[in-house]
């Protein structure tokens, strides 16, 4: 009785503390996930197939949250919410774990004579409540209730073999538990798997026998999810190479509390391993120490080969934003059960040792605080799961979890497709609940912990990168396409500082670029009255939480192309870039590395670098050379390598850091050591953000070089308050200090010849915060020219794709939506939108060959920003009204004073923000007598508009044409624009903004309120000219009028068909090389500079004996795959045969579905399997026989689970239905038993 008391003392504390635990805490990933459709989760557990957060992948999750997901769906019906059904379960899985505790630790007492007395100590119950509250069982069962209820099986199974032997009986309740610890994750099943394992071991020969036994009964029970755990492996992605490969890491990713990483492992590893070693140590009496020593060296075993292996553990991939388990918490879990198995007999030898203490005279208070610091470790050990999660993450809010409710509804009726969730996420992931919101929803999500594969996660990341530098070419919409994506979900109202960083603004321009439709706009509630209303940074971003739903052209569930995959070396870019460059859009293509073995073309996409795909934005550090050492993470995130840099004109560039590093905060492409020496003002190197004094940058020559007369520019940045004013010249030996000039410039005068240049920050004026930088523009030796042409692999190919990405170059986009214009596409124009790229100068290649070989080409390009380009456009368009302006508030050529004179009213002329009185200035041939002037908003424009201007017109006789006074009239604008005049004769017209509407705009940065700038969409000139702008007119750039590609040191001119549209919009323009080039055997240098006029995007060699189309083509051909009409993602049982009808076809093709290859689906023809090929370095795709018409596809692995897995579980219902029959016998015998005689 005094035993049941306790025992129910210690389950009420757990519990009642698990479930004031659980209901202050937000109900998590997995809970929300199944809460979702709860009997929908139930009898899809086996659809083995997912689709949520990821182009696809295997997973038994849904059979091993099987219970659970049975257990919610009971809540559910009963009117119970998902918060408290969580609570129940982590409330019974704590007193599962307690009872067992309690069992284990009382069945190891070294004093069973005084059991069920009040003399009996309390050392198990407190054991019990140490492991049952300890950082590994709590945290658990927070993050994962499967992993929760396999935690908590392991004192069940090993204290029947401990406390009991190893009779039929025991071995057959501790197997039934082990079959049970299946509902967890591969590692902590395992883990109790070896926990019985150990128990089970012969501690002499007679218990052979029973291990034996125990070993069979266990095998049995564990079958069914050994079976699970083998496909996992075999057809999950592997996610090892993301969780953390140190002990710190993983005990942080475990507990959810990184900044408690380092207190909560010495206080999880420091108490069980104390207690452990004490007791082996101290030889305590009644300790199987077997069984202690056993499992602290499988621990210490496991740790090493997880940790400092040669390769990491496989983990397969959870849920998109839900944790994987690594090796850390399940050895956790095995290091806290030895550690209980010890306690009470450490507890009980400590008791004596200490009682003896005193018996000899002691000092009382010396025995007292020994006691008091072990117990007190102990208890900090247990509760330190309490105080490292205790702090989980606030509920949602009301207003974003009503924007989940309307994402909820709109899933469930918008047609099916595959959805992109943008932005990716950079830190703390709310992907679990948007997914959640999705529901059945195919989705794509990009955060820190890649799901989709290395592959998948490279193609994701290439389209990610285009959206974000705001990149509307073809190669974008093929990435779309390909991807299977049918909406892109861009979030907006997020954090401000990473907007700022990757502007979303960007990504909604290339959507709408690309001719992407946004078909809804979905808002939560404006927490503050009237500023879903309100514009920030000029309508830029959003002040409120809201989600654009578009949907990109052209989608189909997936399409057939002609013939068999072609060979090509490259990435996943490589095929867009195809798609850029026009050429190969109707075959398949087969990604793969260089070899002796011919490609249809080499690209220069997967150069050497660094790679890290848990950076979710551009995971590639700079270029590297063929010698560069580099790091992979994953091991296969770079199967290929297509291209490497190479240095001339100097050895080596390095510097002590910069801001283009991979695993550098704040990264900005483009700053690599090379870029100080590039001689280009447009590119600089940039040392890391929070760096200043000590920083180094350092030039080595192969030779002494002479270096007198070299100019250094200093990074000079009028928004920053800190910049250089002394720097120190390293010259071989020789130190030399420089004041810097406030322009940022140095000259080193004489310093004759070196062979290494070392400049070194030796003062920074002002403060350097956490996100300043220090940086070097350029670093001019006279007669010295450094270049870094990056050098293409020389496998035998027809034609070399050579590829730049740039920076962006869009600064007018589309207003963020407002309650008020959801169905209004405005455009609005910043200056500060802006991302860099890992390519700013030209495009500089070298091309390999081993025989000569002539060539074809085309480029592909666009227009830049400047007054070369406007000109360009204007003379083409031939504008009967020119304009000019005093400045534009972006550079951006739809802003431009043009833009109030090309009849259209999507483009506008916007000054700049700072300019409180802007002019604009009209001009055109033939005298007019103008009587007015009427100003035109742009459509939907949400600028400033003008309220009074000052009109000046220069008067000309009508009749002499002599040049009069200039009349100069301040006068209203009506409310419909029009500005009343006298008749005037005259050509030319001023105008001046003297005031406007001041609609505000909110300075993020600032928090200050400032004014939009004033936008004129039209001028009408009453009675002057009508205005027209042809800005569809095309004409031809011939081959002296355009760029200049040089192949070889000889120089081909391109040319191309433009319209001003293109030019003003941005758009890529193609272009053919004029003539053909030459490639000789050997290296071929291959130049496309930069201009004014034109910034490169692209171009492509071509054999010119193969025809790939890309020759005498100035204009992108329609011509492409055939699309599948359907969508094997909307299927529901991924197991069952889906019909694809592909149509006739005379020859051979090959379909290709946007499914990750080789993960189990299976493609036949009349009951013939097809030979599955992988497109595009991921993609599953099938060389389909000429003639074929229907393609039945099937996820077979699936199916062939479920039967393994059904047959492998008769094993645990055959010990479960033995351990009946043995309690069924146990109780007959009793009642058989005659009574004893008295």
């Amino acid at each position: 009785m005094i035993a049941r008391i306790r025992t129910a003392i210690v389950v009420l504390f757990v519990g009642v503390l698990t479930l004031r635990w659980s209901l202050s805490q937000p109900v998590s990933a997995v809970t929300a996930r199944i809460a979702a459709e709860p009997w929908d989760a139930v009898r899809s557990a086996g659809d083995v197939w997912t689709f949520a957060g990821t182009l696809g992948g295997g997973t038994v999750g849904g059979i091993r949250e099987l219970p659970y997901a049975f257990l919610v769906a009971l809540g559910t019906d009963a009117g119970l919410s998902a918060h408290t059904v969580e609570a129940t379960w982590r409330v019974v899985v704590a007193v599962v774990a307690v009872l067992g505790a309690v069992y284990l630790a009382r069945g190891l007492s070294p004093d069973p004579g005084t059991k069920g007395t009040t003399r009996e100590s309390w050392a198990p119950w407190a054991g019990a409540l140490f492991f049952a509250v300890g950082t590994v069982l709590v945290p658990t069962v927070v993050r994962s209730p499967g992993d929760g209820l396999a935690a908590a099986c392991l004192p069940w199974v090993v204290a029947p073999l401990l406390v009991r032997g190893r009779g039929w009986r025991p071995s057959v309740l501790s197997a039934a538990w082990v079959g049970l610890a299946g509902v967890g994750s591969i590692g902590w099943a395992l883990a109790v798997l070896v926990a019985g394992l150990v128990a089970a071991l012969p501690r002499r020969r007679a218990d052979v026998v029973g291990a034996l036994r125990w070993m069979v009964l266990a095998a049995a029970a564990s079958a069914w999810w050994l079976v699970l755990a083998a496909w996992e492996l075999r057809h999950s992605a592997d996610v090892s190479a993301f969780t953390s490969g140190t002990v710190r890491g993983e005990v942080a990713a475990a507990l959810g509390r990184p900044d408690l990483a380092v207190l909560a492992l010495v206080t999880v590893v420091g108490g069980p391993i104390v207690v452990a070693l004490g007791a082996l140590l101290l030889r305590s009496p009644r300790l199987d120490r077997v069984f202690v020593a056993a499992l602290l060296s499988v621990v210490a075993a496991a740790a090493l080969l997880a940790w400092f292996g040669a390769r990491p553990l496989p983990v397969p991939a959870p849920a998109v934003g839900e944790l994987p388990t690594g090796a850390a918490a399940p050895l956790l879990g095995l290091l806290g059960l030895a550690g209980l198995v010890a306690w009470c007999p450490l507890a009980a030898d400590l008791g004596h040792r200490l009682t003896w203490v005193r018996d000899r005279r002691a000092p009382r208070r010396a025995a007292e605080v020994a006691g008091g610091v072990v117990a007190v470790l102990v208890g900090i050990t247990a509760f330190a799961g309490v105080a490292a999660t205790v702090a989980e993450p606030a509920p949602v809010a009301a207003e974003e979890s009503q924007l989940l409710d309307l994402l909820a509804d709109w899933s469930s009726t918008a047609a099916p497709g595959r959805a992109l969730v943008l932005p990716a996420e950079v830190g703390s992931s709310d992907l679990p609940a948007i997914g959640t919101a999705l529901g059945a929803r195919p989705w794509i999500g990009r955060d820190a912990e890649p799901t989709s594969g290395a592959g998948g996660t490279t193609a994701i990341d290439d389209l990610i990168s285009r959206l974000v530098r705001g990149d509307a070419g073809p190669g974008t919409s093929s990435a779309l396409r390909r991807l299977g994506i049918s909406y892109v979900l861009v979030r907006l109202g997020g954090s401000v500082d990473e907007d700022r960083e990757r502007p979303t603004a960007l990504v909604r321009s290339a959507l709408d670029s690309i001719g992407a439709d946004r078909v809804t706009v979905l808002r939560g509630p404006d927490p503050d009255e009237g500023s879903d209303n309100r514009l920030m940074d000029f309508g830029v971003r959003s002040l409120t939480p809201q989600i654009e739903v578009w949907a990109p052209p052209a989608v189909a569930g997936g399409w057939v192309y002609e013939g068999e995959p072609v060979a090509v070396v490259g990435d996943a870019g490589t095929v867009s870039d195809l798609a850029g460059a026009g050429v190969v859009r109707d075959r398949a293509i087969r990604l793969r590395p260089g070899s002796e073995e011919g490609a249809l073309v080499v690209s220069d996409s997967a150069r050497r670098r660094d790679v890290d795909q848990r950076v979710p934005l551009d995971p590639y550090g700079p270029d590297l050379g063929v010698d560069d050492p580099r790091s992979v993470l994953p091991t296969d995130g770079a199967p290929v390598t297509s291209a490497v840099a190479r240095l001339e004109g100097a050895l080596r560039v390095t510097a002590s850091s910069s801001a283009a590093d991979l695993d550098a905060a704040h990264r900005e492409l483009g700053t690599a050591p090379a870029a100080a020496i590039d001689d280009n003002a447009f590119t600089a190197w940039q040392s890391r953000r929070g760096s200043g004094v000590g920083a180094w940058w350092q030039v080595e020559f192969r030779e002494p070089t002479r270096v007198s007369g070299t100019e250094v520019q200093m990074v000079r940045n009028a928004l920053s308050e800190i910049a250089v004013d002394e720097i120190q010249v390293s010259a071989d030996d020789r130190e030399v200090s420089y004041a810097v000039d406030d322009e940022g410039r140095v000259d080193l005068g004489d310093l004759g010849e070196v062979k290494r240049l070392r400049i070194t920050v030796t003062s920074v004026a002002g403060a350097v915060g956490d996100d300043d930088s220090i940086g070097i523009v350029d670093v001019t030796v006279p007669g010295v020219e450094v270049r870094s042409p990056v050098v293409l692999d020389d496998t035998p190919a027809a034609g070399w794709l050579m590829t730049v990405r740039p920076a962006s170059t869009t600064q007018c986009v589309p207003v963020v939506p407002r309650s008020d214009d959801e169905a209004a596409m405005a455009t609005t124009c910043s200056a500060g939108l802006w991302v860099n790229g890992a390519d700013i100068s030209s495009l500089d290649r070298v091309v390999r060959t081993s025989r000569s070989t002539s060539v074809v080409g085309r480029a592909w390009m666009v227009a830049g920003n400047t007054q070369d380009a406007a000109a360009l456009a204007d003379r083409i368009a031939a504008p009967s009204v020119m304009a000019s302006s005093t400045g534009s508030a972006a550079a951006d050529l739809r802003a431009r004073p043009q833009a109030a004179a090309d009849a259209d009213l999507t483009t506008a002329w916007r000054p700049a923000a700072s300019d409180r009185q802007p002019t604009l200035t009209l001009a055109w041939t033939d005298l007019a007598e103008v009587r007015g002037l009427r100003l035109l908003p742009p459509t939907a424009d949400v600028g400033s508009r003008p309220t009074r201007v000052r009109v000046t017109a220069e008067v000309t006789g009508r009749r002499t044409g002599i040049r009069g006074a200039d009349v100069v009239r301040e006068v209203d604008v009506d409310t419909d624009g029009a500005i009343d005049l006298p008749g005037i004769y005259t050509r030319t017209v001023t105008i001046t903004v003297l005031d406007d509407t001041g609609v505000p705009s909110v300075n993020s940065a600032t928090g200050a309120v400032q004014s939009m700038p004033v936008a004129v969409g039209e001028v009408e000139i009453l009675g002057g000219p009508a205005v027209t702008y042809d800005g569809s007119r095309s004409q031809r750039v011939a081959c002296d009028e355009g760029p200049v590609v040089t192949i070889d040191g000889v120089e081909h001119g391109i040319e191309m068909d433009v319209s001003p549209d293109q030019i003003v919009q941005g758009a890529q323009v193609l272009g053919t090389v004029c003539g053909r080039g030459r490639l000789v055997a050997g290296e071929n240098r291959v130049l496309l500079p930069s201009t004014f006029l034109w910034q490169p995007r692209g171009l492509i060699l071509v054999d010119a004996a193969v025809d790939l189309g890309a020759e005498g083509a100035t204009a992108y051909s329609a011509a492409g795959p055939a699309p599948v009409s359907t969508d094997l993602l909307a299927a529901g049982d991924h197991a069952d045969s889906s019909p694809l009808d592909l149509g006739a076809g005379d020859g051979t093709r090959t379909l290709v579905l946007p499914l990750p290859a080789g993960a189990g689906w299976q493609a036949s023809v009349d009951g013939e399997r097809l030979d599955p090929v992988t497109v595009d370095g991921w993609a599953q795709g099938w060389v389909v026989p000429a003639g074929s018409g229907e393609v039945d596809v099937r996820y077979s692995s699936g199916d062939e689970l479920v039967r393994t897995a059904l047959v492998a579980s008769a094993g645990w219902a055959a010990v479960l239905l033995l351990l009946v029959g043995l309690g069924i016998g146990s109780t007959v015998s009793a009642i058989r038993r005659p009574p004893a005689s008295r």
